[in-house]
């Protein structure tokens, strides 16, 4: 019980919050929050192809493209600012070694 105080609460309070979860009450939500959380979900189930390099980045990006180390998803999607995972890393590593006497 000794934190409750540190962070502005108490037993009553506490109480009142599991109750409330219990029922499943929930805040009120605003058509505007609820508009911005649907376009988020929605961003989430058909991203946006992440297509375009920055200036700085475009020559290394043409580069690879050229010599057929990145192709993206699949589906057309370069995914160039979202982290890689291992296993894409390694994918690209393994075109890299094959294709290495051949990149210019």
């Amino acid at each position: 019980m000794h934190w409750f105080p540190k962070f502005g609460k108490n037993m009553d309070g506490f109480r009142a919050d599991v109750s409330r979860e219990l029922k499943g009450d929930e805040d009120d939500m605003t058509q505007e929050q609820f508009n911005q959380m649907m376009t988020e979900y929605e961003r989430t189930k058909n991203p946006v192809p992440d297509n375009t390099p920055a200036d700085w980045e475009a020559p290394a990006v043409q580069w690879a493209r050229d010599n057929g180390l990145l192709a993206g998803d699949g589906s057309g999607n370069l995914m160039l600012h979202s982290n890689m995972t291992r296993a894409q890393f390694l994918v690209m590593l393994k075109k890299y070694h094959e294709k290495k006497s051949e990149i210019r």
